[in-house]
């Protein structure tokens, strides 16, 4: 959620623009990576037993896991770095096409809340379409909140607390298949 609130602030206070706020995110997150990743290979040439590439499939399992899609990353926190690239360069090249810091901030509330519910109802058959990536669209409406006057000092926390409390509620839901109704199964 945090993640999501400085992404959508940074992106919206960035005077600079689309490619150079993305670049300067990739810059920052990608090339540490590599170099885990780098090592981790090393690692497993040393190790063959503690080996996670699969025999057989290395070639994909590698590439999975460069592009960070792989449904059983080589490092543990490949899902997390990934999620942030996709939000860093994929959701503000999204925003930068529609204009979005443009739009009247009810409709950006809106927006990000009609989103929130509709991840929830995308299959997860992807490995990158986690239902934790909504707690991001929780940040970007928690941002939106304090935009919009919501008061965060000292007994004003409620707005955020309940955004905050909206997004764990929605998580825990969809978590226990009680959103089920929102998609459509062919029989």
């Amino acid at each position: 959620m945090l993640s999501g609130y400085f992404v959508y602030r940074g992106y919206l206070n960035n005077p600079t623009g689309y490619f150079s706020f993305a670049m300067r995110r990739l810059r920052r997150l990608y090339p540490p990576y590599v170099a885990m990743l780098a090592l981790y290979l090393a690692l497993s040439a040393v190790f063959p037993v503690e080996s996670k590439i699969p025999p057989g499939h290395a070639f994909s399992y590698l590439i999975g896991n460069l592009l960070m899609v792989s449904p059983r990353p080589m490092i543990i926190v490949s899902w997390t770095i990934g999620t942030l690239l996709a939000l860093y360069t994929i959701v503000p090249l999204f925003w930068t096409t529609v204009r979005f810091e443009r739009w009247q901030p009810p409709y950006r509330i809106a927006f990000i809340l009609a989103s929130l519910v509709i991840w929830y109802s995308v299959p997860r058959a992807n490995p990158i379409l986690d239902s934790r990536v909504a707690y991001l669209f929780v940040g970007f409406a928690l941002h939106e909140a304090f935009c919009a006057g919501a008061a965060f000092e000292a007994g004003g926390e409620v707005p955020g607390l309940a955004l905050l409390g909206f997004g764990y509620l929605l998580g825990y839901a969809n978590d226990r298949g009680w959103m089920m109704f929102l998609t459509c199964h062919a029989r």
